[in-house]
């Protein structure tokens, strides 16, 4: 792995994580981010949905879409099937923004956090296919210090760090953590988007909050409306598959 990749993944591992330097975004001042704390018990959470079985399998089938490479994004594409064997069958969830946790398929590594978008039924892509089972996700762990921050936070992996990150695999394991938004399709690309995606991070941390997940120094103990979250989602999936 690239020293910049290990500058990326290394908010989320190393004790030090203050000695990085913030990486600029490329173009303006486009910063989502998640507290330090909620990125930890983000990967918490994951760990026991995981060893739990609470797995979906996600497919990679493109990089950065143009909308977010042009506020100066990174993700990845990916579509959503059932977990186990060479893939399952695919999954649709409600459209929405959603707190997911992304690790390459395979590895002993850690969860990291994600904010997704998740459009469902709602509209069609560019070259006029259904978006349902597909989402587009910002892996959030590259280390940034805002003003007046104590306690640190973390926005999206750059393309560099990202496919460091990544490396070859086209397989990921997926954790639906939380629906944490609904999904709007807006009018103004550029402006809503960097809106939408900034709620979505928002909303994530909020719902760590809620879920009882935040302060937690061992496992974090979710909360009765963290565990009726992921019930509803995993409800949701049987019902529709």
């Amino acid at each position: 792995m690239s020293p910049v990749s290990r500058t990326g993944v290394a908010a989320l591992g190393a004790a030090a994580w203050n000695r990085c330097r913030v990486t600029p975004t490329t173009k303006g001042d486009f910063c989502p981010t998640l507290p330090l704390a909620a990125a930890h018990s983000a990967q918490r959470l994951a760990e026991r949905h995981a060893v739990r079985g609470m797995l979906l399998r996600g497919k990679v089938f493109a990089d950065t879409t143009p909308a977010v490479q042009d506020i100066g994004g990174a993700s990845i594409c990916i579509q959503l099937e059932e977990h186990g064997g060479d893939g399952g069958r695919l999954v649709e969830l409600l459209d929405g923004g959603y707190l997911m946790a992304v690790r390459p398929e395979g590895r002993g590594t850690g969860f990291l956090p994600a904010v997704a978008g998740v459009p469902g039924r709602q509209g069609l892509d560019r070259a006029g296919r259904s978006r349902i089972g597909l989402a587009e996700c910002l892996v959030m762990a590259r280390p940034v210090r805002l003003a007046e921050d104590a306690e640190g936070h973390v926005t999206f992996l750059h393309d560099a760090a990202l496919r460091g990150w990544l490396s070859d695999e086209k397989i990921v394991d997926v954790v639906l953590l939380a629906r944490v938004t609904d999904f709007f399709l807006g009018l103004n690309a550029g402006t809503w988007l960097r809106i939408r995606i900034s709620d979505i991070a928002s909303a994530s941390a909020r719902w760590l909050v809620g879920a009882g997940c935040l302060g937690e120094s061992g496992p974090c103990v979710v909360g009765s409306k963290g565990i009726n979250a992921v019930i509803d989602f995993f409800c949701l999936l049987k019902s529709i598959l």
